[in-house]
């Protein structure tokens, strides 16, 4: 298939620059609701740190499996800005079930509208991982909230099931499963907490995220009328909530592949003109993916000074920093 150089020449340069200004849009709100969730835990940090944090997130984001990485790094940014390292996983983990809820919540009112999303070929696997994954995640907050001993013991014994599989004992599980647990106790926590104190923060995180994600849609959008589309926005719109849907827990780093397979799927659909799938495709990744890294790597490299520390290195830190009773006291 034709290069990127190729497929940008296909594009009106006007679209293309509108397709940039959503991506802008897109990294401005999604700063802005770290700073929200920042100021609901009674702390606060420059916007220009969140932009670092946003970046920095989609950086670690792309090159880790299962699109875990970015946490880490945001908490760093965040405790570089004297916010405790307990305080900075409340508010990533936090910012992660709010993007969860969103699809959870978008996706099958997208397909009760438009239910031949459904017929689309190739992917009633995707949709059984996507169904899997996001149910597991909403029945384990609703016991976090209730009965958070209760979400932990269901947590060990999926757990152990795993390891009965030659490719999970592979991996890491042990370690998983620490962080999964802790990440529960700084859930039930987190919930609790500001639902005594700041009611308005959950309204705050679902309006956002759904602007910066909507914002972050519309750069496919604006591609396809660059190509000479003429398309149903607000399909074009509810096709990437699926997409996502289907791809948030890809095992890939980014959910390189089956963001792009699932996006080609769907979009088939869509619009009218098939041959230009692939431009599509290619230019739309590359601002919302290809563009992000490279910001995000100088952000990792220049603005955080960490070369030489790798990813596990920095988890590692943070795992000592809450080993400590001062991390563990999550109001200071």
């Amino acid at each position: 298939g034709p290069g990127l150089l190729d497929c940008l020449g296909w594009i009106n340069p006007w679209f293309l620059a509108l397709a940039f200004a959503f991506w802008l849009l897109n990294l401005l709100t999604d700063s802005y609701l770290l700073r929200v969730l920042l100021r609901s835990v009674d702390d606060d940090m420059p916007f220009r740190q969140c932009v670092y944090a946003f970046l920095g997130n989609e950086f670690l984001t792309a090159v880790t499996p299962f699109q875990s990485g970015g946490q880490p790094v945001m908490v760093y940014i965040m405790h570089q800005n004297n916010v405790s390292v307990g305080k900075g996983i409340l508010i990533t983990f936090f910012k992660t079930a709010g993007q969860i809820y969103f699809f959870a919540l978008m996706a099958p009112v997208v397909l009760l509208i438009w239910p031949q999303f459904l017929q689309v070929p190739g992917l009633t696997a995707f949709y059984i991982y996507g169904i899997l994954f996001f149910g597991y995640f909403i029945v384990l907050t609703i016991f976090v909230f209730f009965k958070p001993h209760a979400a932990k013991r269901v947590t060990m014994r999926i757990f152990s099931f795993l390891r009965r599989f030659k490719f999970f004992r592979k991996k890491n599980l042990g370690k998983g499963l620490r962080k999964t647990l802790k990440e529960i106790d700084v859930f039930s926590y987190f919930i609790k907490s500001v639902l005594k104190k700041k009611k308005l923060t959950f309204l705050w995180l679902f309006l956002l995220t759904a602007v910066s994600w909507g914002f972050k849609f519309m750069v496919a959008i604006a591609v396809l009328w660059g190509l000479g589309e003429v398309l149903n926005v607000a399909q074009g719109l509810g096709g990437q909530a699926v997409t996502n849907f289907l791809s948030f827990f890809a095992p890939t780093p980014g959910g390189s592949g089956v963001f792009e397979f699932t996006t080609n799927a769907v979009f088939k659909g869509v619009v009218d003109k098939k041959e230009l799938l692939f431009v599509f495709v290619v230019i739309w990744r590359f601002i919302t993916y290809y563009l992000s890294v490279v910001l995000g790597a100088l952000v990792v490299i220049k603005v955080l000074k960490i070369k030489k520390k790798s990813l596990d290195d920095e988890e590692s830190a943070i795992e000592h920093d809450l080993s400590t009773p001062a991390a563990r006291d999550y109001s200071h």
